[in-house]
């Protein structure tokens, strides 16, 4: 964490708890240990790199018909 304040705890809404959930348990790292979002490449130990989940974004985006979509505002929803 970069502060103290950055372990506090968040609230997330039941639906977005929900789809965590379940992908816990479709993916293959799914001891509590294991990053929610652990990188196949790295065998579990480390998450996803930005690189990946911004291109995941975009072609999200893009499926959706929603266009440029940056990862930015992303960091600030739940603070």
């Amino acid at each position: 964490m970069k502060t103290s304040c950055s372990s506090r705890s968040m609230v997330i809404a039941d639906e977005l708890r929900d789809v965590l959930k379940q992908w816990k348990t479709a993916t293959e790292f799914f001891s509590a240990e294991d990053w929610i979002f652990a990188s196949p490449a790295k065998l579990g130990r480390l998450p996803l790199s930005y690189t990946h989940v911004w291109y995941a974004l975009r072609h999200a985006a893009n499926r959706a018909g929603v266009g440029y979509v940056s990862s930015h505002p992303f960091r600030h929803t739940h603070r």
